[in-house]
């Protein structure tokens, strides 16, 4: 059998605030093995970034996580800090979801990504300039010098979050964490990006976590799926079952609003008590 590269047991986490600690993330439970894509959909505030962030043990002193999370069978509460310094990049690539504030700004294109190869010592300069106009290449942007020497404010949505993904790739994960990596992209780049994760699934195994609210791209690309509403699971499974049954209310909200409106507008669901008292 083999060993997920990833799973959360009974994962919750909660927060202060004025009123006291309350759950951001309530008994999450699911694993995920090498070359899966696991699709994670849920209106805003469901706690889908908090989950990535989880994942990525990223999350500050201000929560308070419980459960059990590991890493390739490493339980990573029990890990020295060092040692969970070292999955971030390593084991675990992330792609934030806000591109602009995630980059910085006094860095070009060229050293946000030999950031992402600083541990690839064995390459030589030469190397390492090959490798990021190869990344560059691979998320669909030019390899050339004039985006290699640009600083952040002078590109666009889509290029920012085009780098943030060369970055992340460049450190060649096992697991890819990305959130909400396709928001800033027209429909042949998010084909591109696809692309690209599903390539990297088959040629090493890479297993990706795609944070979405785009439910058309989550049911055409990943092969597995969470539901989270409130920071619970409503629903999981294999991607095409939960699809084609929805057992919850939730989920065939999400569904009907996402046939009504684009799929690039963040999901919100009509008020609480519009399906207060009905199966969720």
């Amino acid at each position: 059998m083999t060993t997920p590269l990833f799973e959360a047991d009974t994962l919750t986490v909660r927060a202060r605030n004025p009123s006291g600690w309350h759950d951001i993330l309530r008994d999450i439970s699911f694993h995920i093995k090498p070359g899966d894509i696991l699709g994670v959909v849920g209106e805003s505030g469901s706690g889908k970034s908090t989950l990535g962030l989880a994942c990525l043990d990223l999350l500050g002193s201000a929560f308070h996580i419980s459960g059990t999370r590991r890493v390739k069978g490493h339980n990573i509460d029990t890990m020295a800090e060092k040692a969970r310094t070292a999955i971030r990049g390593r084991t675990i690539g992330y792609v934030p979801q806000e591109p602009m504030t995630a980059l910085n700004p006094g860095m070009t294109v060229t050293q946000h990504l030999a950031e992402g190869l600083r541990h690839s010592t064995a390459l030589s300069r030469q190397a390492k300039a090959e490798r990021i106009g190869e990344l560059l290449q691979a998320v669909g942007l030019d390899s050339g010098p004039h985006l290699r020497q640009a600083y952040p404010h002078t590109l666009s949505g889509g290029q920012r979050q085009r780098i943030l993904l060369a970055a992340a790739l460049a450190g060649k994960p096992d697991l890819l964490i990305a959130d909400e990596a396709t928001t800033a992209l027209d429909p042949a780049s998010r084909d591109t990006v696809v692309a690209l994760l599903k390539a990297q699934a088959a040629e090493r195994g890479m297993a990706t976590i795609l944070i979405s609210h785009d439910l058309e791209l989550v049911a055409r690309h990943t092969s597995s799926l969470l539901v989270l509403r409130g920071g619970s699971i409503v629903e999981q499974g294999q991607t095409a079952t939960v699809m084609a049954q929805p057992a919850s209310v939730y989920l065939r909200s999400l569904l009907a609003l996402s046939l009504r409106f684009t799929p690039r507008a963040p999901l919100s669901l009509f008020p609480e008590q519009a399906i207060q008292g009905a199966e969720v």
